[in-house]
C-alpha cells in the first residue's frame, strides 16, 4: 500500500500530472497484564507489564488519571513491545486504577487499565478480652483498612441484630460493638467482618468468656450425727465447664458420690452415711474454659455416737464450761477493744467516744457493733470515708462491704451537724432508690459521732477515674482496678446520668451545692451516682439559714452565691456547678481556672467571666456550657432540658461530634493540683477576704 501514486489528466492540447506519497501507520496497541489483578496485603509487591505493537513510540504510566512520577520503578523496552512498573511494597495509598498509555508517531493513544484492590483487614480489641460476670460493660473496638467498606458484627456465626449498640466510622477505620450489662446468653465468640469493594472478607474473632460461679448450698449446714446422710448442691453458671469438689484442699476420690445431671447447672455431692471422718471444709470449685476459678464452701459437723454417762462425762463437760466461759470473757474483751480500735479515725490525735445519746431512732438506725471499719477510702471536710464490712443483724452470718462517712471529732459541733443533716436527707431519699444516686443503708446516731452507712462503690469517684484513665495519677484517687479508655460515647453518658441524678434532687426539692466530679462515685458498670449532701439542704425542711456556714467550693460555685444573695439560692446555682462538671469530663479531670486562686476566681466569676472553650470541644456543646454559667440563674436551662439534650446526642449519635479526643492538649491538662491563696496577687487576696466575711469559712481540698 505505501508508495508514490501519480495521477495524469491529459487533453488534445496538453498533458499534467500530480503525485504524492503514501505511508501508512499502524494504530498503537496496549494491554495490562495480570489483569484483573489479585488484592494485595500492605508490604507485598507489585508487578504489572504493558504489551504494546510496533508502532508504539511511547509508553506511558497513570494512576486514577494522574501521570506516575514518585514511588513506582518505570522502564520500558520498545525492541520488546513491553513496559513495566514495579513497587516493592505496597501501602494503602497505592490502591486505585492503573493504566498504561500506548502511542505511535501521530500521537494516537490506546490505553489499558486495572484496578489495584487491597484485601480488608480486621482486627478486634482488646483481644484476648478479659473475663466478665454479669452486669459487666462489654466494649469492643474493629479495626480495620482504608480498603473495608462494610463492617459486620457476628456472635457464634450469626449476624448481631439486637442487644448490642453498633456504629461505624469508616473516615477512621474503626467500628465500635457495646452492650451496657451482659448476661449468660451474651457469652460466646464475637467476630467483626470487614468486606471490601471486590467482596473480599478479612474476618477477626475473640471469645467473650465469663467468670466461672459457684454456690454451695445448704449454707451453712445443719451439725450431722453419725449415720446421717450429708446431700450438697454445687449451682454454677453457663461458662462453668468443670466443677471438682474438695475436702479440706484435697480432690474427693472416695467415700462421696459426686455425679452431675446433663444440661444442667448442678452437681451433687451425696454421703449416705457420716461419720466423724467426714468432719471438714468441703469445697466445689467451678472453672470455665479459661480456667478461672470460681470456690464455695461449707463446713460439715459431725456429732459422734451418744455414750453412756460416767464420771468421765461429767469431767469433760466440766472442763468444756470452763474453758468455754474463760473464751467468752476474753471474746467479750477483745470485742470491746476490736470495736474501739476500729472506731478511732486515723490521724485525729483522739479518740471516738462512744457513749449512748437519748435519742429517738428508727428502720434506718444500725447497731454500731455490727460496722467494723477496714480502711480509709477518702477524707472530707467534716469527716473520714471509710471501706468498712457491715455484719447481718441479729447474728445471722454474712457481711456486707459498705461505705461509712464517720465524722472527725476535730469538725466541731458545726460538722457533726453537717452529717446528721446529710443522714436526715439520705433517709428522705433512700426510700426512692434512684439509679443515679447513691444508696443509702443506715446509720448509726446513738453515739456522740454518728456515721452515715452507704453503698461501697469500688470504682471510685469520676474526677480521679477520668484521670487514672489517660495515666495521671490523683493522690486522692483511691478507687479499685484498671480504668478503661473513655470515648465521646461515655462522657456524654456520664453528663447524661448526673443530669437525670439532678432532676430527681430538684423532684425532691434538693438543691446539692456541692456538686463537681469529685462527688460523683462510679458502680461496676460505670454508672455515676451523686454523693456528698452535707451541703446539700430540702426548700421546705432546712430553710436558708445555715446556707452560709460549712465550705463552700469556690470554683463550682454560682456568682450569686458568691456574692451573697443566698435568698437567690435554687437548683439553678446546681446547673451552674453542673457546667463546671461538664468542663471537667470534657478535659477528662482538668481543674477549672487552673492555677487562679480562689479570690481571683470570687472576683472575675462575679465580674462575668466564663471558662474558655477546650480547643477540642465543639461549639454546640460549649454553648450549652456557656447557657448554664448565664449570669441570670432565671435564663439557665433546667436539669430535665439538660438530661433530655444529652439523651437525644447519644440516640441520635450526634455525640460522634462534640469532642475531637484526636487534638486534645494532654500537657494543658496535665496537673492535678491547684494553686492555693498564697500565689493570688495582693487584690486577689483583698478580694479573697472580702468574700470570706460575706461566706464564712470557705475551702476546696481537692479541685
Amino acid at each position: 500500500m505505501e508508495g508514490t501514486y501519480k495521477c495524469i489528466a491529459e487533453n488534445k492540447a496538453n498533458t499534467t500530472s500530480s503525485s504524492a506519497t503514501l505511508q501508512v501507520f499502524e494504530k498503537p496497541t496496549a494491554e495490562l497484564s495480570p489483569k484483573p489483578y489479585p488484592t494485595f496485603t500492605s508490604g507485598d509487591e507489585l508487578r504489572l507489564t504493558c504489551i504494546v505493537n510496533k508502532a508504539t513510540v511511547n509508553i506511558t504510566w497513570k494512576k486514577d488519571g494522574d501521570e506516575i512520577r514518585k514511588r513506582a520503578h518505570i522502564f520500558t523496552q520498545l525492541d520488546e513491545k513491553k513496559g513495566y512498573l514495579h513497587i516493592a511494597k505496597l501501602v494503602e495509598e497505592d490502591i486505585g486504577e492503573y493504566s498504561c498509555e500506548a502511542r505511535n508517531r501521530l500521537g494516537n493513544v490506546a490505553r489499558s487499565t486495572v484496578t489495584i484492590t487491597q484485601k480488608p483487614t480486621a482486627e478486634l480489641s482488646p483481644n484476648p478480652y478479659p473475663t466478665l460476670t454479669s452486669g459487666d460493660q462489654l466494649r469492643l473496638t474493629c479495626i480495620v483498612n482504608k480498603a473495608t467498606v462494610n463492617i459486620t458484627w457476628k456472635k457464634d456465626g450469626d449476624e448481631i441484630r439486637k442487644r448490642a449498640h453498633i456504629f461505624t466510622q469508616l473516615d477512621e477505620k474503626k467500628g465500635y460493638l457495646h452492650i451496657a450489662k451482659l448476661v449468660e446468653e451474651d457469652i460466646g465468640e464475637y467476630s467483626c467482618e470487614a468486606r471490601n469493594r471486590l467482596g473480599n472478607v478479612a474476618r477477626s474473632t475473640v471469645t467473650i468468656t465469663q467468670k466461672p460461679t459457684a454456690e454451695l448450698s445448704p449454707n451453712p449446714y445443719l451439725t450431722l450425727n453419725s449415720g446421717d446422710q450429708l446431700w450438697l448442691t454445687c449451682s454454677v453458671n453457663k461458662a462453668t465447664v468443670n466443677i471438682t469438689w474438695k475436702k479440706d484442699g484435697d480432690q474427693i476420690k472416695k467415700t462421696a458420690d459426686i455425679f452431675r445431671p446433663l444440661g444442667q447447672k448442678k452437681s451433687y455431692l451425696l454421703i449416705a452415711k457420716v461419720v466423724e471422718e467426714d468432719i471438714g471444709e468441703y469445697s466445689c470449685e467451678a472453672r470455665n474454659i479459661l480456667g478461672n476459678v470460681a470456690r464455695s464452701t461449707v463446713t460439715i459437723n459431725v456429732n459422734s455416737v451418744k455414750r453412756s454417762p460416767s464420771l468421765m462425762w461429767y469431767y469433760i463437760v466440766g472442763s468444756m464450761a470452763a474453758v468455754i466461759a474463760i473464751l467468752l470473757v476474753c471474746w467479750y474483751i477483745w470485742k470491746r477493744r476490736r470495736t474501739a480500735a476500729a472506731m478511732a479515725l486515723p490521724n485525729q490525735g483522739e479518740a471516738v467516744e462512744m457513749e449512748l445519746l437519748n435519742v429517738e431512732v428508727d428502720e434506718w438506725e444500725i447497731e454500731v457493733k455490727r460496722v467494723l471499719l477496714q480502711d480509709v477510702i477518702g477524707r472530707g471536710a467534716f469527716g473520714a470515708v471509710w471501706r468498712a464490712l457491715l455484719s447481718s443483724p441479729n447474728g445471722r452470718p454474712g457481711n456486707r462491704t459498705v461505705a461509712a462517712k464517720c465524722f472527725t471529732p476535730t469538725a466541731g459541733e458545726e460538722g457533726r451537724k453537717c452529717l446528721m443533716r446529710e443522714i436526715e436527707l439520705g433517709k428522705i431519699l433512700g426510700e426512692s432508690n434512684q439509679p443515679n444516686i447513691v444508696k443509702f443503708i443506715g446509720c448509726v446516731t446513738r453515739q456522740v459521732h454518728p456515721i452515715l452507712i452507704m453503698e461501697y462503690l469500688p470504682c471510685g469517684d469520676l474526677l480521679g477515674y477520668m484521670r487514672k484513665c489517660r495515666g495521671i495519677k490523683d493522690r486522692y484517687y483511691l478507687g479499685e482496678g484498671r480504668a478503661q479508655d473513655l470515648d465521646n460515647y461515655d462522657l456524654v453518658l456520664f453528663a447524661k446520668q448526673i443530669a437525670t441524678g439532678m432532676v430527681f434532687l430538684g423532684s425532691r426539692g434538693v438543691i446539692h451545692r456541692d456538686l463537681a466530679a469529685r462527688n460523683v462515685l462510679l458502680d461496676n458498670n460505670y454508672v455515676c451516682k451523686l454523693t456528698d449532701f452535707g451541703m446539700a439542704y430540702q426548700n421546705f425542711k432546712y430553710g436558708h439559714g445555715n446556707a452560709k456556714k460549712g465550705c463552700l467550693p469556690i470554683k463550682w460555685t454560682a456568682p450569686e452565691v458568691l456574692l451573697g444573695n443566698l435568698a437567690g439560692l435554687s437548683t439553678a446555682s446546681d446547673v451552674w456547678s453542673y457546667g463546671i462538671v461538664l468542663y471537667e469530663i470534657v478535659t477528662l479531670g482538668g481543674i477549672p481556672y487552673d492555677g487562679w486562686s480562689e479570690g481571683n476566681v470570687v472576683a472575675q466569676v462575679t465580674r462575668g467571666y466564663q471558662l474558655p472553650k477546650p480547643d477540642h470541644v465543639d461549639d454546640k456543646l460549649y454553648a450549652m456550657m456557656k447557657r448554664c454559667w448565664n449570669f441570670n440563674p432565671d435564663f439557665r436551662p433546667p436539669f430535665e432540658n439538660l438530661r433530655k439534650r444529652m439523651d437525644t446526642y447519644l440516640r441520635e449519635e450526634t455525640y460522634l461530634h462534640l469532642l475531637d479526643m484526636g487534638s486534645y492538649d494532654t500537657t494543658k491538662y496535665s496537673r492535678v493540683e491547684d494553686l492555693e491563696n498564697e500565689d493570688a496577687e495582693p487584690t486577689a487576696r483583698a478580694t479573697t477576704n472580702a468574700a470570706a466575711k460575706r461566706l464564712g469559712k470557705w475551702a476546696s481540698d481537692r479541685r
